[in-house]
């Protein structure tokens, strides 16, 4: 695969940042949310179905935080790539990522086969 242009680092570039925006508004909004909450024990009757619920909602929402943050640390080491030059570059091998599974996944640091070595060894 050839080098990538200009045009195409700063399309991924402008691709890359919008969801970095995304990310940290959906990250805000969660910290937001933990540090609005209200308790409401003690004003409403609450059963241990309730409790079970709020637990349940509780560690989803924790869930989704930490894939949310996991994901933009990621997309943040794209755009480091890209500062640097070495975006579209496997991180292993060193040889260029094809254009389609950056299209598909912008943030990707390794090319296919290495990826698929790299979940193996997971």
């Amino acid at each position: 695969m050839a080098k990538l242009t200009t045009q195409q680092l700063e399309q991924f570039q402008q691709r890359l940042q919008a969801r970095k925006r995304e990310l940290m508004g959906e990250l805000d909004d969660a910290q937001a949310e933990v540090l609005t909450g209200t308790d409401t024990v003690g004003r409403e009757v609450i059963d241990q179905k309730d409790l079970a619920d709020r637990a349940e909602e509780a560690n989803l929402h924790e869930a989704e935080a930490e894939r949310d943050h996991r994901e933009l640390l990621v997309v943040q080491a794209a755009l480091n790539r890209i500062e640097a030059g070495t975006y579209g570059v496997c991180i292993d091998c060193e040889e260029p990522i094809a254009l389609a599974r950056l299209e598909a996944w912008p943030a990707a640091a390794r090319c296919l086969p290495c990826q698929e070595a790299h979940e193996q060894q997971l």
